[in-house]
């Protein structure tokens, strides 16, 4: 579900877990002919090498839509992706 997959991706990024309430809270964003939530965090990632990544960002969107989930991902340096983040956007807007 959405909390326990923002929460992974919160910790990927070194950072605590969100309440209920504040995932609730998250930032709604179109994805395909739905809404999910955004997921934006910076930190130090960490993903499944083990090899910690500081100056990072990770860009997330998380739907629900047909009894199916849509988990879409973007991370890198903090530069790159927040010069591809409308480019991200479009693309979740974009899936049919």
């Amino acid at each position: 579900g959405v909390a326990m997959n923002a929460n992974r991706w919160l910790g990927q990024m070194g950072q605590e877990p969100l309440s209920e309430e504040l995932i609730a809270a998250l930032p709604k964003i179109p994805v395909g002919k739905g809404e999910g939530v955004l997921v934006e965090v910076t930190g130090s990632f960490q993903g499944m090498s083990g090899e910690a990544k500081p100056g990072y960002k990770l860009l997330g969107a998380i739907a629900e839509q047909a009894g199916q989930g849509i988990f879409i991902k973007m991370t890198g340096p903090e530069a790159t992706v927040n010069a591809q983040r409308d480019s991200f956007l479009a693309f979740c807007a974009s899936l049919q």
